[in-house]
């Protein structure tokens, strides 16, 4: 049964490498593993500006993801023009603004 151990080398794993495992992830492996879920993000936000009035029906964010020649966009280009909508538009009311701002802090919490 002694022989057993000495075929293998055997090193226990210090406190702090366990701690930094367990407290201290490496975001910047794992997101990739999530980057089909960025174009079903910024289609049900589009499609909720949509919905708003804030970006027209047939918006191309409303259909992004679903087609593979469509054009890249980021979630800061459906803000913008959600935000150039909610200032040239007329008949803007407080649940345009509230809409938009919702999106916007969500938006600033994750950069």
């Amino acid at each position: 049964m002694s022989g057993f151990n000495k075929d293998f080398d055997v090193k226990i794993p210090s406190t702090r490498s366990v701690l930094s495992y367990m407290f201290l992830p490496e975001i910047k492996r794992s997101l990739p593993a999530f980057d089909h879920i960025k174009p079903i993000f910024i289609r049900i936000v589009a499609l909720m500006f949509a919905h708003a009035g804030l970006l027209r029906p047939n918006h191309p964010a409303t259909m992004y993801g679903m087609y593979k020649n469509m054009p890249k966009m980021k979630f800061s280009d459906v803000l913008g023009e959600a935000w150039y909508s909610l200032r040239t538009s007329e008949g803007i009311t407080a649940y345009h603004y509230s809409v938009f701002f919702v999106f916007f802090a969500s938006q600033s919490h994750l950069a």
